[in-house]
């Protein structure tokens, strides 16, 4: 029979947390020129991009605890069905997460739309214009 230490399993989720700092700093925005100013849409972009990488670190963390609950069943019916359940509602909660935001995509490409000859993506501020060969504003 298998112990379940709560205490190691602590230490895994504190290291885990820990590891978030570094995987936001990973995270790149296309800032686009110093000076320019911020549009709607560069803002609705950042922030969807941050929740975006937290609701995958919060699934990953989710689905490891998923399993946790299965390993420490040990075989008895009322443990799996626990398991079974967080399962189901943790699928469910990913096929939420990923629809919640196709429609955000959606509802920013409608609104949004980014003529497709403009290679800096709206990016050039007041005055500045676009230089189609290198992308960049200038």
């Amino acid at each position: 029979m298998i112990k379940f230490n709560k205490s190691l399993l602590l230490k895994f989720f504190l290291v885990t947390l820990l590891i978030f700092p570094l995987a936001s700093s990973a995270i790149q925005f296309n800032d686009g020129p110093t000076g320019a100013t911020p549009t709607l849409q560069n803002v609705i972009n950042r922030v969807v991009d941050v929740v975006w990488w937290v609701f995958i670190a919060i699934v990953v963390i989710l689905f490891i605890t998923i399993a946790v609950l299965f390993l420490n069943s040990e075989g008895e019916p009322a443990k799996l069905e626990t398991a079974r359940r967080a399962l189901i509602w943790g699928a469910a909660g990913v096929l939420v997460g990923i629809l919640a935001f196709s429609i955000i995509g959606i509802v920013n490409n409608t609104f949004f739309a980014v003529e497709q000859s403009d290679p800096c993506n709206g990016m050039c501020g007041p005055g500045q214009t676009c230089e189609p060969s290198s992308g960049t504003c200038i």
